[in-house]
């Protein structure tokens, strides 16, 4: 990694560059770019990328009205072991389920917004996707009705902690992975802090929840984007079971009002502007304030009644971001409108929201609300409600084998979470790999600090006398090609080629200045010229891959262009090698250097190997096998005779380039 495997000696001819040279060379280059090039797009086939593809966004149906998980990033089919954990198994989990004193059922459980708990845990119980064998369990299922238990008195803040810990503590398989494959629901807006210490056991762990959002009363969101999972809220089963609804949509025509909101105002400002503007506006807008008792309490039935009596059905932010509401909406077929800024929606990689509802920015709530939605053609509600009548089963718990239900669109993104989470194997492969290249930037300094004795020397008599700058200018210029390589908008994840080559290519930065300041005029004009053509290398590969190459095709040019220059970095010791061979000395060929070279050409070519990256393992394999040749030949000839005085002659010996990524 840019690092000088010979420093430079007493030196007084250059070899030779033969025609046969040059076209060796350039064989050299031409076979080094197209193997990189084949490996990389090998490599770049096989992990999955997660974004949209034209061609395949959105999950589909069929005529039948069977649902399509898109493939690109899920896999063509579900292919899943999930282990629930038994009651009786765990001491303590029953607690979590039925209360301090058993008393509370599921069945009270099931009802209300928060039934979710219940719901996926009885699903898991009956799905094929269920496994008895914890071996063999891609996921473990953590079952807990900790909501409704608390919601009942069942147990307090405290007890819930107390009995999280306890559970935790017995379970092997969470221990071994940090918890990384166990599941758990939350299915409140509280989220995970419903277990105080979350942030401590639960961390790594797959959250299933309707909040993506934190709360108003926490500090911090349970919620993690890349691990936890959206889930749809529990709309009761009344409305949703197919063929008898609690109530009926109503045509457009028939429906009174513009838009409504029904729920209660909790002191939350876009709950209060909402009310005020149903009294400013009441032939546009129904806001009842809805009762938990008394003679003015909405029965379910009357609820519904209610919110079906309109066009678009208004879902702002409560105590935290997510509303039932929202979900219910697609039941009597209105248009849910979303006044929640920092709601996230279940599976937003595949749901084209946009086609099925309609998102306002909740500063703006007020007369410029109902102008927009007065402004949307009926048809063009129709056309929305028509989307929402075919992706509302989404939104349903319904059993095995519904390919269109709420279990089966988390079973695909439980599916993504295993192509995109590395399994422990992979893990331990890249914390290797890490340690890989920890080593190489340790090995690589020595190497960079190896020609200060020169640069003593030449300081000292104020003379660079016969040692070539040459080796130093181009190993800072490889240092810069592999900084930029190494930057995350060019390559992810590379942050230790990023250290290595920019310290290297400041210690070289300051070798080269040594050069420039002592060496002669004649020299210093080479000198020029080199820094010249570097720079023009270096600006010419930043630009065209900002502003010519993107993606796949950035990292392919930076990656040729800094192995081609690597190559050649590797191939400066092959005179060397031929010198020692003629001269059957090794005293130009020093031991400790030449091990120093195999070591980090090693070290990086693994790190290379262990990442997928065949631009850092392709030169770096190159610079290992040609530091065992030094090494084999060191071996050979260690007590061969001393012929250098011939070897200046004949003019073979020449200063050595420097290793390089």
């Amino acid at each position: 990694m840019g690092s000088p495997t010979n420093k430079p000696r007493m030196l007084h001819h250059a070899a030779p560059c033969t025609r046969t040279h040059q076209i060796g060379a350039l064989l050299l280059i031409a076979a080094t770019f197209f193997i990189t090039h084949l490996l990389d797009g090998s490599v770049a086939r096989c992990p999955e990328t997660f974004q949209r593809s034209p061609s395949d966004p959105l999950v589909r149906f069929s005529d039948g009205g069977s649902l399509s998980w898109p493939a690109h990033g899920y896999g063509t089919h579900l292919s899943l072991k999930i282990y629930v954990y038994e009651e009786d198994e765990i001491d303590g989990l029953g607690v979590l389920m039925r209360g301090r004193d058993g008393k509370i059922s599921s069945d009270a459980c099931v009802k209300g917004q928060w039934g979710t708990q219940v719901k996926i845990h009885h699903l898991l119980l009956k799905s094929r996707y269920r496994t008895r064998k914890k071996d063999e369990a891609d996921f473990f299922f953590v079952p807990s009705y900790v909501k409704c238990v608390r919601m009942m008195g069942g147990l307090n803040d405290k007890e819930i902690n107390q009995t999280y810990v306890k559970i935790l503590s017995q379970m092997p398989y969470f221990r071994r992975s940090g918890g990384r494959n166990h599941i758990f629901v939350f299915p409140s807006g509280a989220g995970a802090h419903l277990f105080r210490s979350w942030a401590t056991y639960l961390n790594r762990s797959i959250i299933l929840t309707p909040e993506g959002d934190r709360t108003d009363k926490r500090d911090t969101s349970a919620f993690n984007t890349w691990k936890d999972i959206i889930i749809p809220g529990n709309v009761d089963n009344a409305m949703t079971i197919d063929g008898s609804s609690l109530v009926k949509p109503l045509p457009l025509i028939q429906r009174k009002f513009l838009a409504n909101f029904l729920g209660r105002a909790q002191n939350k400002v876009g709950r209060l502007q909402l009310i005020q503007l149903a009294k400013q506006f009441p032939d546009k807008l129904e806001s009842p304030e809805l009762k938990f008792s008394g003679p003015d309490k909405l029965g379910k039935k009357e609820y519904f009644e209610h919110l079906r009596n309109a066009k678009f059905c208004l879902s702002p932010r409560g105590e935290s971001s997510w509303t039932l509401r929202f979900y219910e909406s697609f039941f009597v077929e209105c248009v849910p409108v979303v006044l929640s800024d920092q709601v996230e929606l279940p599976f937003q990689n595949v749901i084209d929201y946009t086609q099925i509802s309609i998102k306002w920015p909740s500063t703006r709530i007020g007369p410029e609300l109902f102008g927009y939605l007065e402004s949307i053609p009926d048809d063009v509600i129709e056309r929305m409600i028509a989307h929402g009548r075919r992706i509302r089963c989404l939104w349903v718990y319904n059993p095995e084998p519904n390919t269109c239900s709420a279990m089966n669109g988390i079973f695909w993104e439980l599916q993504r979470k295993t192509r995109l989470t590395p399994s422990p194997r992979v893990e331990e492969m890249m914390t290797l790999r890490f340690f890989m290249g920890v080593c190489g930037n340790v090995t690589s300094l020595f190497m960079f600090l190896a020609p200060l004795i020169t640069m003593k020397r030449i300081i000292k008599s104020k003379s660079t006398e016969d040692f070539s700058c040459i080796p130093y200018a181009m190993t800072v210029l490889n240092c810069l090609l592999y900084t930029w390589y190494g930057l995350p908008f060019v390559t992810p994840n590379n942050i230790l080629i990023i250290t290595v080559n920019g310290v290297g290519a400041t210690i070289e930065s300051v070798y080269v200045l040594i050069f420039i300041v002592y060496a002669s005029k004649k020299e210093k004009v080479r000198i020029l010229g080199i820094l010249a053509f570097m720079l023009s290398v270096i600006v010419t590969d930043a630009l065209v891959s900002l502003y010519a190459a993107h993606g796949k095709d950035r990292k392919l040019l930076c990656g040729v262009v800094g192995t081609i220059f690597c190559v050649v970095m590797y191939g400066s010791p092959l005179s060397v090698m031929r010198m020692v061979m003629k001269t059957k000395s090794v005293e130009y060929m020093p031991f400790y250097l030449s091990l120093s070279g195999f070591t980090c050409s090693t070290l990086w070519f693994f790190y290379g190997l262990l990442g997928n990256d065949p631009f850092v393992y392709v030169a770096n394999g190159l610079g290992s096998a040609l530091g065992m040749m030094q090494l084999i030949l060191y071996a050979i000839y260690r007590n061969g005779e001393v012929e250098s005085k011939k070897a200046m002659h004949d003019g073979s010996l020449f200063e050595t380039g420097h290793e390089s990524m």
